[in-house]
Parts: C-alpha cells; sequence; structure tokens
C-alpha cells in the first residue's frame, strides 16, 4: 500500500493531459459497486458506516467508510473527505479514492492491519515504558503533522488509534475533525467523554489544538497504567475529576514521564505544551537520540513504467493516470495506481 505525496511532479505538457471534463473524483452513481465488491460491515456510526470490500480489478482489501449526504450530515461529510484528501503521513490512515453520488460519499482507505490500541492494552493489562515511547512517538508525530497543517482531530482516543504486530501505529476516523487557524477558538464539543478536556466540561470555547493535547495525554497515561486518568461512570463525578485535573498517580514511571503527563493533562490551556514542544521533552531526549521526526511516504516522481503498462492493459490511459497522480484526483485511475 502506498501513500501520495504532496509533492508534485514533474508538469505533462499540455497535449499530454486529458481533456478537460467534470472532476473524476465525483462519481456517478452505481460507480462504487462496479469498481468494488462488498463482504461486510465492520462498523457502524450514527451518521457512518465502514465496509470491508475488495477492489474488483486488482482484489485489493480496502476499508470503505460511507458517509450519508442528508441535510444534517452533509457539512460534516464534506469536511471528512476534504480533510483526508490533505492527510499524507505514514502514521494515519491514507485515502485511496473518493466516489460520490447523490446520497452518499464513498471513502476508499487502506485497510490498516492490527486491532485498536485500546485492545492491545487490555490483553497486556498496560505497556512498559519503553514501549509507550515508542507508540506515543508515533501518535505524536501524526499530530504534529495535522496541527501543521492547520488540521484538529478533536476525537483522539486509544480506539481510533490501530496497532500492528510490528507496532506500527495508524491514526483512523477523522470524523470529528475541523480546520482551524492559529488563535481560532471553537465552540463544539465532541469526543469521548472519559477523554473529555477541561474546557469541554467548563462550557468553554476551547483551541482545537490543546484539545488534542490533553486527550494525547489520557491516551499515554492508559498505556502506562492500563487505567484511564479520570474514569467515573457518574458524568457529574467525571466533570469535578477533570476541571480539578487530580488523578492518581501513575506507579513504576520514569520522573521524565510523570513530568510529561502532568504537562499534557494541566487544567489551564493555556500552559499545556504543543506538540513541538513535547517533541523536546525530556522523556524522549534522556532515551536515545531524543524524538525521530517520520518523514512522508513519497511516489516516485515519475510514475512506474510497469504499473502504468499494467493499467493499459486493463484500459486506463497513461495520460489520464499522470494527471491523475499530478493533481492527486482521488479517482479510479489514482487508487488502482496505489494498488498495484
Amino acid at each position: 500500500m502506498c501513500s501520495i505525496s504532496t509533492d508534485k511532479m514533474p508538469t505533462e505538457t499540455e497535449e499530454e493531459l486529458p481533456p478537460s471534463s467534470p472532476d473524476p473524483s465525483i462519481s456517478q452513481e452505481g460507480t462504487f459497486h462496479s469498481q468494488y465488491k462488498v463482504l461486510k460491515t465492520i462498523g457502524k456510526g450514527s451518521h457512518a458506516k465502514v465496509l470491508l470490500a475488495h477492489h474488483q480489478l486488482t482484489g485489493t482489501p480496502v476499508a470503505v467508510k460511507v458517509l450519508r449526504k442528508n441535510k444534517q450530515w452533509f457539512r460534516p461529510a464534506m469536511t471528512e473527505a476534504n480533510i483526508m484528501r490533505k492527510i499524507n503521513h505514514p502514521n494515519i490512515v491514507s485515502l485511496l479514492q473518493v466516489i460520490e453520488n447523490k446520497t452518499r460519499i464513498y471513502l476508499i482507505m487502506e485497510l490498516v492491519e492490527g486491532q485498536q490500541l485500546h485492545q492491545y492494552i487490555r490483553e497486556s493489562g498496560h505497556i512498559e515504558e519503553d514501549e509507550a515511547r515508542q507508540i506515543f512517538e508515533q501518535i505524536l508525530s501524526a499530530v504534529s503533522y495535522c496541527h501543521g497543517k492547520g488540521i484538529v482531530h478533536r476525537d483522539l482516543k486509544v480506539d481510533n488509534i490501530m496497532i500492528d504486530k510490528n507496532k506500527k501505529v495508524k491514526v483512523i476516523d477523522f470524523g470529528l475533525s475541523t480546520e482551524t487557524q492559529p488563535g481560532q477558538m471553537l465552540n463544539q464539543h465532541c469526543g469521548a467523554y472519559s477523554f473529555g478536556f477541561p474546557e469541554r466540561f467548563l462550557g468553554l470555547l476551547y483551541d482545537g489544538m490543546k484539545n488534542d493535547m490533553w486527550t494525547i495525554g489520557v491516551v499515554l497515561y492508559y498505556m502506562v497504567v492500563g487505567k484511564l486518568p479520570f474514569d467515573s461512570v457518574i458524568i457529574q463525578e467525571l466533570q469535578k475529576q477533570v476541571v480539578a485535573g487530580v488523578y492518581p498517580a501513575p506507579c513504576g514511571v520514569s520522573e521524565e514521564l510523570e513530568n510529561l503527563l502532568s504537562q499534557l493533562l494541566t487544567v489551564n490551556p493555556m500552559y499545556r505544551p504543543t506538540a513541538s514542544e513535547v517533541m523536546k521533552h525530556a522523556w524522549f531526549k534522556e532515551h536515545g537520540k531524543g524524538f525521530t521526526v517520520r518523514c512522508e511516504e513519497l511516489l516516485p516522481l515519475r510514475p512506474d513504467p510497469e504499473i502504468l503498462g499494467a493499467m493499459k492493459c486493463m484500459g486506463f490511459q497513461a495520460s489520464v493516470i499522470k494527471y491523475s497522480l499530478i493533481k492527486r484526483k482521488y479517482n479510479e485511475e489514482m487508487a488502482t495506481y496505489c494498488f498495484l
């Protein structure tokens, strides 16, 4: 499975580009079922469901998020699709294709191997500090990347983080994400209560990036302790715990980790660190070479001739394939190239 670079490939001449036509990422009715065979439903929410399917031409298994375009959910559906088009990071699930009709948007995404971080922690009880650092570094890399693009996730929890057998992490489910400007305050409170931040329970406007930093603090605590720092099933009691910022001290962890947790779980968002500040924390520096910045996965600057040849045999046009990759169209040509 490949990820697509935001870097443009060499520009084609006008003669090589296909004639102007409607956006190929906006497909007609029935197109989804002609390209993909649905195997089963693997997830369901209030306004979306996730299907396991395979690509008819290549047999590649994929995850398909189906978003309904009714009046209530039209804007969130479009927001998620537009945000996923802008993201390309090795620790974030990759979008490969967008198919849209009058009633639904189909987000064709890579099928992430492994299990939810929540399941992984439950099986082991808790995660030792060195392993937690390895996992958290990847989560932080994904969050820092999103924040650098003005994107906040707003639902970072152990259920939305996948981990495979090689400890490779993928952040999933950008259904509550939004784009924000520096200093912009948000008013829509969302996400799981147990990962809720103080501003939410106080009914205050909030900085989306500081929201994400609080929630990954809860994730980190849960990894090394095996329990949530704020875990009352009674909402009023949970609210008191979060607003007070009082949680059981984690046992058997280093002073550096204890300090990092206290910074992330700081009640006053003004004193909560940014992702870039956390990357410089002593917890990373004191163990090895410090935080490792991961590069984006890139497509070759020029499309692979063998893949182009194989796609031509399937009936695709080379000029349309190249154009789709250059412009990141998230259409059938771009998805098929990635599958191959």
